[in-house]
């Protein structure tokens, strides 16, 4: 260690404020570098992942009407789930769990939030979609039934169950 030190005192005591100077110079490059090193990761994971899953949280009881992609408020029917809010159809996949005991369908609406349709109830994603999604849709909210609730009613504190057994993802909002 004194070896080391010695050869640092040397050289600054040698080359006068002219290597020190120089010294310095090249720690603080060395330093931008590692800065602008970590920069570049962060911004490359950051890219890696291109989708969001629609959180449990989004989800509240009740069914959407079949022909206006709506919750009728006079008639609440509370068999099911949906999400409150509207996600972009862009790279949607829905993936059951193994142990799922639910059907979903999608509900399809354009870039006004105007509703289009609804696919048939499913249990897998190809289903739900036939392959394809509407050619005017933008948008759209997932609605999922349990298929043995015992008294037919998802109550407040079924809501997260069944919403945890679809995982909803979608393209991230740039």
């Amino acid at each position: 260690m004194s070896r080391i030190k010695d050869t640092f005192n040397q050289t600054f005591s040698e080359g006068g404020k002219g290597r020190q100077i120089t010294f310095w110079v090249c720690i603080a490059l060395a330093a931008i570098l590692i800065v602008s090193a970590f920069v570049a990761i962060a911004i490359k994971l950051d890219k890696l992942e291109t989708f969001e899953e629609v959180p449990t949280s989004a989800y509240a009881r009740g069914s959407l009407d079949d022909t206006t992609g709506k919750i009728d408020a006079d008639e609440a029917d509370y068999s099911g789930i949906h999400t409150e809010g509207f996600y972009t159809v862009s790279g949607l996949k829905c993936l059951l769990n193994e142990d799922a005991s639910i059907s979903y369908q999608i509900n399809w609406y354009d870039e006004n939030k105007n509703f289009i349709s609804v696919s048939n109830f499913t249990s897998d994603y190809d289903s739900a979609t036939d392959g394809r999604v509407p050619e005017d849709a933008e948008y759209c909210k997932i609605e999922i039934h349990p298929n043995d609730d015992k008294n037919g009613e998802v109550s407040s504190l079924e809501v997260n169950k069944y919403a945890k057994m679809l995982t909803v993802r979608v393209d991230k909002k740039k």
